[in-house]
């Protein structure tokens, strides 16, 4: 039976006292971090970090842990980077939750304090993943890390004159964090077990913390089509409509993204500005556009892109180089369209 400690200060003992018997260096503990966690406060406001999470990072330095789970656990200036890049690109994974751990692209995340509580664990990693609730809190993570030192599950390796301690080598973690967790209170707001990545899927929470509605926002009907659309702007009208259609990004840059947006009629060649659908990672989608009198020819990527990588196979920079001017070039080209909202249709 793994033993519970009931604060973070006994966890980390626990942990450090496991390893010492052992053999293995106790994590030391963290130096100089007020001025850290004051910039990490400002700058998640008004969420708050949990109180166990700041002790945590308050107790030790993560870059001395020599035995840990994977992923790892954080330094506070990588995390808040991290949390930074996610809010950066939204959509991407809601701003109330806070890295505390990575490893090649795989987080464990805090959920944040809004005023309903937090501390909650999840799992997650880039490409798609969905969100997991892995650990009902940092001291469960801690005192199971502990147990396992304390049940020798690591091994000592060594490779060309280096030493290290491998963690888990019989990867009994995840079984063992699930099991814990069964035993744990459910979350008091979520009652699935796992979180798909689209905003669509989170939980009312995590879209408020984000600036979002707590549903998908309703569709309203297509009015036309891309075919309808062009035809109209061909004649010199400027025209607006609403499409129901597969979006797919063609090329990302400075200020926004450019859309292939396609229907049973055509395809149309949208600029979508930074902000507009951010939120959206569904392909099928409910757009509102406006199209451009006479529309220029829409952007094909297809040749560039195959320049490009044809270049980088062959190893010829400057070739990249040029091709990659060309690209952006054609990317800040006029679109047909300018889309001024996107939902979700699917």
């Amino acid at each position: 039976m793994v033993t519970t400690s009931s604060t973070v200060a006994e966890a980390v003992a626990r942990l450090a006292a496991a390893c010492r018997l052992a053999g293995i260096e106790p994590p030391e503990p963290a130096q100089d971090v007020d001025d850290a966690i004051a910039r990490v406060r400002a700058e998640i406001a008004p969420l708050r970090l949990p109180p166990e999470i700041e002790e945590f990072w308050r107790l030790v330095d993560p870059g001395t842990l020599r035995v840990a789970p994977w992923p790892e656990p954080s330094g506070l200036a990588f995390a808040l980077d991290g949390w930074r890049m996610h809010r950066d690109e939204p959509g991407m994974c809601p701003r109330i939750l806070f890295p505390l751990c990575y490893a090649s692209h795989s987080f464990v995340l805090v959920e944040l304090d809004d005023g309903g509580g937090g501390g909650h664990l999840f799992r997650w990693g880039y490409g798609g993943e969905p969100f997991r609730r892995q650990h009902a809190s940092i001291v469960d993570l801690l005192d199971l890390t502990a147990h396992f030192v304390e049940q020798c599950r690591y091994e000592r390796r060594e490779h060309d004159g280096r030493s290290w301690i491998h963690f888990d080598p019989e990867h009994l973690w995840g079984a063992a964090a699930e099991e814990r967790l069964a035993q744990r209170p459910p979350h008091p707001r979520i009652t699935t077990p796992q979180i798909e990545e689209s905003p669509d899927a989170w939980p009312p929470h995590w879209r408020r913390a984000d600036g979002l509605p707590d549903g998908p926002a309703a569709l309203r009907g297509a009015t036309a089509t891309v075919a309808q659309l062009l035809a109209a702007a061909a004649a010199g009208e400027g025209v607006s409509g609403t499409l129901l259609a597969h979006a797919a990004t063609a090329m990302m840059g400075p200020g926004g993204r450019r859309l292939r947006v396609t229907d049973h009629t055509g395809t149309l060649d949208v600029w979508a500005p930074s902000g507009v659908g951010a939120h959206v990672r569904t392909r099928d989608v409910e757009i509102d556009v406006v199209v451009t009198p006479g529309p220029p020819a829409a952007l094909d990527t297809t040749d560039a892109r195959r320049d490009l990588e044809g270049r980088a196979r062959a190893g010829d920079l400057a070739g990249v180089q040029a091709a990659a001017e060309a690209a952006y070039a054609a990317f800040t080209a006029p679109a047909q369209a300018v889309a001024t909202d996107i939902r979700a249709a699917g």
